[in-house]
């Protein structure tokens, strides 16, 4: 790959302009050569897991956030009332 330098820009801009059309053009057919490879060597199944299980870690929290909120959803209401009544019957003594 040859180097552009700053003067060669100004000097000789349509000649800059084809290198630099050049090593884009390089670089496209190295990035398909290297897709190409990766493409034909398969796929690992062993590496869905991620980095030390990662991915289960994940899901795992997700799972119990997801079921937090639903018992949260269902449970909220009657909690909200159980705290008013409570509320209401400390406020009011008996006497």
């Amino acid at each position: 790959m040859t180097q552009i330098f700053h003067g060669d820009l100004i000097r000789y801009p349509v000649a800059t302009a084809a290198q630099v059309l050049n090593v884009i053009e390089e670089r496209r057919k190295q990035s398909l050569v290297e897709l190409t490879e990766r493409l034909t060597q398969g796929i690992d199944m062993r590496s869905r897991r991620g980095i030390d299980g990662a991915i289960w870690t994940i899901l795992s929290v997700s799972l119990v956030v997801v079921l937090a909120v639903t018992v949260l959803f269902a449970l909220g209401p009657k909690l909200i009332q159980l705290g008013q009544s409570a509320v209401s019957k400390v406020q009011s003594p008996p006497w």
